[in-house]
């Protein structure tokens, strides 16, 4: 039985599921995954804030330099003031993961 669909605010038929066989990852400390598996919870994440790993790349899941100027330009007919880009970088402080 699938599980039932969440609200994800009015932007959710533009999410897209990941297609069949498509590798997911969560980076996690094992203390939260122990936690996880014997609790019997998903540990959810922003994704802005990973700090599991010293070597990771602290600008991990951000828009990509090259994308941002265009994202910037990209303008809402009802909000002038906001950009793609800042639509994006407010996505990625209101994303979570969780492991699976």
């Amino acid at each position: 039985m699938p599980a039932p669909l969440g609200i994800i605010e009015p932007h959710g038929p533009l999410l897209r599921l990941p297609l069949d066989g498509q590798l997911l990852y969560k980076i996690m400390t094992v203390g939260n995954l122990l936690r996880s598996v014997e609790g019997g919870y998903l540990h959810f994440n922003r994704v802005d804030s990973y700090t599991d790993l010293s070597n990771g790349d602290p600008h991990d899941g951000q828009q990509l330099p090259s994308n941002r100027t265009g994202n910037e330009m990209s303008r809402f007919a009802k909000a002038p003031d906001f950009s793609g880009a800042d639509y994006y970088d407010r996505c990625r402080a209101r994303t979570y993961a969780c492991c699976f």
